[in-house]
């Protein structure tokens, strides 16, 4: 149950003493308990508040950088990967998901702000690593904030996280290609070739995946209470991948009825992998039309924000606003100090 509930959730839940001491000093009553002081009302809402004031600054800033000192965005990508980095290391490794952080999409981030500030795309080499990165970011990355439904919820660490961390590397490369950031490639036209555009970023992927398979084998296999992609996508029915897993493997033949598809068995392992290596080819065949269209290529980053905005304002008008208001009101009929103890 630990791997289907959400990050947030499952840092509250082991940390639950901890956020009770610092909300309201007692770490033995529940913060519910104190919502009827009012004084715990308001540092709760002030924290609140200041995370979203935040999350909006800091996306009005960018927004700024790419405006008026684009030479500027690469160091401002670094500085604040590196913040959310360790934040989210610190927080995922409360609760055993650390190893979530060797997942793709980190490499990918990883290997764009390397590239960026060491490697521009006016030597030979800088270019090449400059079209792999794009079609990389711009494919499977990309696709997985519409696939994964990530969000923006300025309030939350996680959900912002998680949206930064498949929105930058496409949103880099896009100032790079098209010249935005001054110096980030040369004068003359940059094309797009066959090798660029599938052998490349498929030998990138696979030098990941192979280093990860190394590390699956030598450690995660041997610490079952570890978190990582696989467990939590072959334990959650309701997912939409292991959904369109199961039903094709069922065709195929691969899985039997009454199969159980386990993490620890070798075949699960075998049909996740190459599930992954088709997802990232389907999706690179597509990025060589954003790579020579900028309209098309502005379009496309612009859908995946406006995608992210509007999941972000659906989860504050249905969900949000009323567990919010919620969590402030007693139980009918109790006063704070009577309800009962049973955690929240």
């Amino acid at each position: 149950m630990m791997m289907m509930m959400d990050v947030d959730e499952q840092f509250k839940t082991k940390w639950k003493r901890t956020w009770r001491k610092a909300i309201s000093g007692d770490p033995e009553r529940r913060i519910r308990d104190h919502m009827g002081d009012r004084e715990v009302q308001k540092r709760i809402k002030l924290v609140d508040t200041a995370s979203f004031t935040l999350g909006v600054f800091m996306a009005m800033f960018a927004e700024y950088l790419i405006l008026a000192l684009p030479a500027a965005f690469p160091w401002f990508y670094l500085v604040t990967l590196a913040l959310l980095m360790s934040l989210r290391y610190t927080t995922y490794r409360a609760i055993n998901n650390h190893f979530f952080m060797l997942d793709f999409c980190y490499f990918v981030n990883l290997s764009v702000i390397v590239q960026t500030i060491l490697f521009p795309a006016t030597s030979a080499f800088g270019a090449a690593w400059m079209k792999a990165n794009f079609v990389l970011s711009h494919g499977p990355i990309a696709i997985a904030i519409l696939a994964w439904q990530n969000s923006i919820v300025f309030h939350s660490l996680d959900k912002m996280t998680s949206f930064y961390i498949h929105i930058m590397p496409p949103l880099t490369c896009y100032l790079q290609r098209w010249a935005i950031i001054p110096g980030a490639v040369p004068d003359t036209p940059l094309d797009l070739s066959f090798g660029d555009t599938i052998v490349t970023p498929l030998f990138i992927y696979c030098a990941w995946q192979a280093a990860y398979l190394y590390i699956q084998a030598t450690v995660i296999d041997h610490d079952p209470d570890l978190v990582t992609s696989l467990r939590y996508l072959t334990q959650c029915p309701k997912n939409p991948m292991y959904i369109i897993t199961i039903d094709v493997c069922k065709r195929l033949g691969v899985i039997l009825p009454g199969e159980i598809y386990h993490p620890d068995e070798v075949k699960t392992k075998v049909i996740f992998v190459v599930g992954q290596f088709i997802y990232a080819l389907l999706w690179l065949l597509p990025t060589p039309l954003l790579f020579h269209l900028r309209f098309l290529n502005t379009t496309f980053l612009l859908v995946l924000v406006i995608a992210g905005i509007w999941r972000g304002g659906s989860y504050y008008i249905f969900v949000f606003s009323k567990i919010y208001n919620k969590k402030f009101e007693p139980e009918q009929g109790l006063a704070p100090a009577d309800q009962p103890s049973k955690d929240k």
